[in-house]
């Protein structure tokens, strides 16, 4: 089991659409990490419902057996490797963009896994699949749709899409480069 001495000072500063990073100690994450020239290879979102439980804090993300919610903490004692925080820029700080985000990313919940993407990442960025998801296309499509609703970020966001990612979903490691997040926070 994992010290979770770093989260715990930590979790007062996260909110809903906020992104953990992870970095794996696995086959899996070592062969994503290396290919992707990156030490992240995986993309979670975080959730907090505050009106029912102030106290936890929740990730939704894209797992090998589709979408779906646990306790950030644990899913922190059992991860082999490190995690980061993420905070959403302030140009995308906003209750109603956040709020957004969790109920898109809870409809979402049970959709089954992209491993046609995943595997395709391999030799390239894959266009978004809404379908399916994989870690870093689920998170950066919530953002979207919450942006493209609430108007909060739309027209950078359209920018970063269009431009920094030419159309396609992000891999983890693009994350923290295309301006959407602040630096991270080592929580593991």
């Amino acid at each position: 089991m994992n010290n979770l001495k770093l989260y715990r000072l930590a979790r007062n500063n996260m909110k809903t659409g906020d992104c953990i990073l992870w970095s794996s100690d696995t086959l899996l994450g070592k062969l994503i990490q290396w290919k992707s020239g990156s030490m992240y290879n995986h993309v979670s979102m975080v959730i907090r419902f505050n009106e029912y439980d102030v106290d936890r804090v929740y990730v939704i993300e894209a797992l090998e057996h589709g979408i779906v919610l646990m306790p950030l903490s644990e899913r922190l004692l059992k991860h082999k490797g490190t995690a980061f925080h993420f905070s959403l820029m302030n140009y995308l700080d906003n209750i109603h963009l956040r709020n957004c985000m969790a109920k898109h990313s809870l409809s979402s919940a049970g959709k089954d896994y992209d491993y046609k993407s995943l595997f395709l990442n391999i030799f390239g960025k894959v266009s978004t699949e809404t379908s399916q998801y994989f870690c870093s296309e689920f998170w950066f499509d919530m953002l979207k749709k919450a942006s493209y609703e609430t108007d909060i970020g739309s027209d950078e966001l359209l920018k970063i899409h269009n431009d920094l990612l030419k159309g396609m979903a992000p891999i983890p490691s693009d994350i923290p480069k295309i301006c959407v997040v602040s630096n991270g926070t080592k929580i593991l």
